[in-house]
This record gives C-alpha cells, sequence and structure tokens, in this order.
C-alpha cells in the first residue's frame, strides 16, 4: 500500500507547526500512522519512505523524530531537497510511505 504524500496538517486540515520542522515531522507522523492503522498496518509494516524537505539539515537534526514514528528499525528512505514544497511555502517536510499489508 501507498501513504501518500502527507503533510503537516491537522484532523480539521489545519496546518501545524508553521515554520517548525519538528512539529510539522511529528505531525507527518501522526498522519502515516494513522493512515497505517486504517489499513491495518503499522510501523514495521513500512519498507520505504519518501520525503521532500525544504531544508535537509533541519530534516536530519529531527531523525530521532522518524524513528518515534516509523520504528527503531527505519526503513530505506529517500530524502530530496526543493526549494518549495507544492502544497504552499508554509510546509517544510511531506512524507510519502509504502507499507507492506497481508
Amino acid at each position: 500500500m501507498n501513504v501518500g504524500g502527507q503533510l503537516a496538517l491537522d484532523k480539521d486540515g489545519k496546518i501545524v507547526g508553521k515554520g517548525d520542522m519538528r512539529a510539522q515531522i511529528e505531525q507527518v507522523g501522526k498522519n502515516i500512522q494513522a493512515c497505517l492503522k486504517a489499513a491495518g498496518a503499522g510501523a514495521s509494516d513500512v519498507i520505504l519512505t519518501r520525503a521532500y524537505v525544504t531544508d535537509t539539515d533541519a530534516f536530519s537534526k529531527n531523525a530521532d523524530m522518524r524513528a518515534r514514528y516509523l520504528g527503531p528499525e527505519l526503513p530505506t528512505s529517500t530524502t530530496v531537497k526543493v526549494p518549495k514544497l507544492a502544497a504552499g511555502s508554509d510546509f517544510l517536510v511531506e512524507i510519502e510511505a509504502v507499507a507492506t499489508v497481508e
């Protein structure tokens, strides 16, 4: 299953952590967990993530947040630096996850 690109949006569709990479990674992690749960999957089922970020240094400094939501055995990942995310300049990170579901 593919969890399409998740942004730092809460359940009401409002941005979380404007200007704060850590807060945005946390919200994205929560969103990914919710999507996985809805499909009967969990963090251990994730085999690949793709992150699109505006600041690779800030993203790397918050690697513990990825482990918090994707587990200690992090899946294969790709990180791509972009000047701006298509969703708008308030967003700093977008993460897509691919999981196996049996």
